[in-house]
């Protein structure tokens, strides 16, 4: 039976699982730089693969209704700083920061369902492909047999 590296063989496989869940996140609209996007990332402790977001994507999961508690003034400044976005006008940026937190809440904001179970089912697909092609699994005297 041939030797192989499992560290080797979880690292590839989570670079992969970290590109593709990115790219759900990017399909359903989420931009390249956003904060939620840039999160994914995956860590290999004790022979484990571990995938990691912000927990804020299950808000996009579910979106926000309209007229619903008003977000934090604070959280839409952070925002707006982190996003480059600047007041035009002679507006001040709490002056954004409450048009923003005021249209969020008289309009909400669009969930986007199935982006968490979607990154799930990419993820779980990659790690099988990619144990798949590392092993194969024979029968041989009503046992399995598992080699390269």
């Amino acid at each position: 039976m041939a030797q192989f590296d499992l560290q080797k063989l979880l690292t590839i496989i989570s670079n992969d699982i970290t590109t593709a869940v990115q790219a759900v996140y990017k399909d359903y609209g989420l931009k390249t730089n956003s904060d939620v996007v840039k999160s994914v990332h995956t860590k290999i402790q004790n022979d484990r693969l571990k995938v990691y977001a912000f927990s804020y994507i299950q808000n996009i999961e579910k979106g926000r209704r309209k007229f619903s508690k008003k977000l934090p003034i604070g959280e839409v400044l952070q925002f707006i700083k982190k996003s480059g976005m600047r007041p035009q006008g002679g507006m001040t940026i709490n002056q954004l920061a409450f048009q923003i937190q005021t249209a969020i809440f008289e309009n909400g904001i669009k969930a986007k369902p199935g982006i968490k179970n979607k990154s799930i089912e990419v993820s779980e697909k990659i790690l099988l492909e990619g144990l798949k092609n590392m092993f194969t699994v024979k029968i041989v005297n009503n046992q399995f047999v598992v080699g390269k």
